[in-house]
């Protein structure tokens, strides 16, 4: 399992956006108080941990993407336009076919070694106590509390 590289308050967050832990909770916080001041006012309502989500890039599957389909698929294009209709034609001997799907395994793993998924993946989760990450990260926050 890769390391998170988003987290969030939200397990159902459309938009991830958090690099670390304590800029999932500060936004969370910042919301939760945005109605209250000073900020001590609303920690009786806070719960006492929240619970933080990390996620991971997806990974390619084994198979991700098919040698075999892309050959397929291009010798399909090409047949469209320039194949015997009748499929008689075959466009190449056996030794052509065999280094054109070397071709084809060689870019497959180039493009799985440099390829970085998008879609994220809910790896893990983080228990942080909110009454102490508050006095480590935003202190003047609990002035007033008793």
């Amino acid at each position: 399992m890769s390391e998170p590289v988003f987290w969030t308050c939200d397990d159902n967050a459309e938009n991830l956006c958090h690099t670390d832990v304590d800029e999932a909770v500060d936004e969370f916080l910042d919301n939760f108080f945005e109605l209250r001041e000073p900020a001590a006012a609303g920690m009786d309502r806070m719960p006492e941990t929240i619970t933080v989500c990390g996620f991971s890039r997806m990974k390619l599957g084994a198979n991700e993407p098919d040698a075999d389909l892309i050959v397929e698929r291009i010798l399909e294009d090409l047949d469209e336009e320039m194949g015997d209709p009748d499929g008689g034609f075959q466009p190449f001997d056996a030794e052509g076919e065999a280094a054109v799907k070397e071709k084809a395994l060689a870019l497959v793993a180039e493009i799985r070694a440099r390829y970085r998924a998008w879609a994220c993946e809910h790896t893990t989760t983080v228990e942080v106590n909110v009454k102490a990450w508050i006095a480590e990260n935003h202190p003047e926050w609990l002035e007033g509390e008793p």
